[in-house]
């Protein structure tokens, strides 16, 4: 018995909302009955999350299998709203572990049959079987040297996992060899003969055309290093009023020595937060209202002063060294008509934000369930009614608020990520500070082409998750 990996390319850290295939081979493919056994477990834990069976592929035999839909389940968001700090995203990743097995229908094979006690047949061989008492079997002989042994049995007793003995009567004879199987074609289950250990997926879905070149070393943070990436799509050069916030998730390897997060604001002056215990991902906040208190490097305090134009933001390490690309936040001051904004779940699991200062358009609709009564009654020997009786009565009405907003003008590379708020499925808008949950409304976008650049304005129509109820 022997499964073996074949390659795919894929690697121990992977999205979880793209392929994450697994396939593999073995030497006993042309078995009768064969499938592959997959088990996924927890990691290090004996906790199976799933169990399934793989058909051999016709041209090849190999066995594959997407977990992305098993795992996806166990994976979700972070994030903290009121964070000014750095929290375990712990819920945007799982760790886990594939076993691969295999089960055919086996056929045990036997070297004699011996005499036993009330004269019943002993059949003996020297390889393991899983055959237990009153078990249906096919019994098989090369010679068919006790012709009622031959075919359909019942197991007596399992005396051993080598031997069991038929309720059939004993005939001497030379040595006699056979084979022997289940009659009801079951299967024999040969599992953890190769084994994915340390597998971790977490939440984030890469368009198409990223996925295909994914490498798992470009977001891995260890030692120092200026390209390697956070998991957020936010582009460079973003735009924020001072009231938006932000929070990026970052991933680390096991060794990782990340202690700070580090800012540095247009005018030189750098400053610092602690990274936190590291963990596979982390999530910092970084936006111009979340930064939290930092310490200072060189230079004057405050990072975000009433003439800073731009902050930059980056992991540090403690051997001094920045450990990935940095990302520049604008400060926007732009007076504006509305202070909304909405922060949303990106394409790879940070929260970023939009500010819409334009005017925003309020509406309400609501939604009412009445039936019908009999109205009046029997007065003096006439049936009458008042025309102040209801005839028709409302049981319930809910009311639900949408809001039309608008942003200012954004640069064509914010305008390709405002497509990660159009189509996220997890939204808050900030009213008056608080932060409400809401849904998008609409299923259709057309960003701008980065060629053209041009500023432009963008809209979303949104409503408030939470329904207002009224006092029926």
């Amino acid at each position: 018995m022997a499964v073996i990996n074949i390659i795919t390319g894929a690697t121990s850290f992977n999205p979880v909302y793209n392929p994450l295939v697994y396939m593999f081979d073995s030497n006993n493919k042309n078995e009768t009955g064969f499938r592959y056994v997959v088990d996924i477990y927890s990691a290090n834990t004996s906790t199976k999350i799933y169990e399934g069976r793989v058909a051999p592929r016709p041209t090849d035999g190999y066995g594959y299998i997407d977990v992305s839909k098993i795992v996806a389940d166990y994976i979700t968001w972070d994030v903290d709203l009121s964070s000014s700090t750095n929290i375990h995203a712990d819920d945007s990743y799982f760790n886990y572990s594939v076993k691969i097995g295999e089960e055919y229908m086996v056929e045990w094979p036997f070297i004699d049959t011996f005499f036993v006690s009330g004269g019943r047949v002993l059949v003996s061989g020297t390889t393991t079987n899983s055959f237990l008492t009153n078990d249906q079997v096919i019994i098989t002989q090369d010679a068919q040297l006790i012709p009622s042994l031959e075919g359909l049995q019942t197991v007596y007793s399992a005396i051993s996992s080598t031997s069991f003995v038929v309720d059939v009567g004993f005939l001497s004879t030379s040595a006699n060899t056979g084979t022997v199987k289940y009659a009801n074609g079951s299967k024999t289950i040969y599992r953890d003969l190769l084994t994915y250990s340390s597998q971790t997926a977490y939440n984030s879905a890469f368009k198409a055309s990223e996925w295909i070149s994914y490498n798992s070393t470009d977001y891995l943070l260890s030692g120092s290093s200026t390209i390697k990436k956070m998991l957020t799509n936010i582009p460079n050069n973003f735009y924020c009023t001072p009231t938006q916030d932000l929070f990026v998730n970052v991933a680390f390897t096991t060794s990782s020595d990340a202690t700070q997060i580090r800012f540095e604001n247009d005018g030189g002056d750098i400053f610092y937060k602690t990274g936190g215990t590291i963990n596979t991902i982390n999530q910092y906040a970084v936006g111009p209202n979340n930064i939290g208190s930092l310490t200072l490097v060189s230079g004057t305090t405050t990072l975000v002063k009433s003439d800073t134009k731009y902050y930059d933001f980056w992991l540090h390490n403690s051997g001094g060294n920045q450990m990935c690309e940095k990302v520049r936040v604008y400060i926007d001051r732009k007076c504006g008509i509305e202070d909304y904004e909405i922060l949303f779940l990106d394409r790879k699991g940070s929260f970023t934000s939009f500010s819409f200062p334009l005017r925003a358009e309020t509406s309400q609709k609501g939604s009412r369930t009445t039936y019908n009564q009999q109205i009046g009654g029997l007065v003096s020997g006439k049936w009458n009614y008042s025309n102040s009786d209801a005839g028709e009565i409302t049981t319930n009405i809910s009311v639900s608020e949408t809001i039309k907003l608008r942003t200012g003008f954004i640069t064509p590379e914010m305008a390709l990520y405002f497509s990660e708020l159009i189509f996220s499925p997890v939204t808050y808008v900030k009213i008056g500070g608080e932060y409400f949950s809401c849904i998008i409304e609409g299923d259709s976008y057309s960003p701008q082409s980065p060629k053209l650049k041009k500023l432009n304005k963008q809209e979303v129509t949104i409503k408030l998750a939470q329904q207002n109820p009224s006092n029926i």
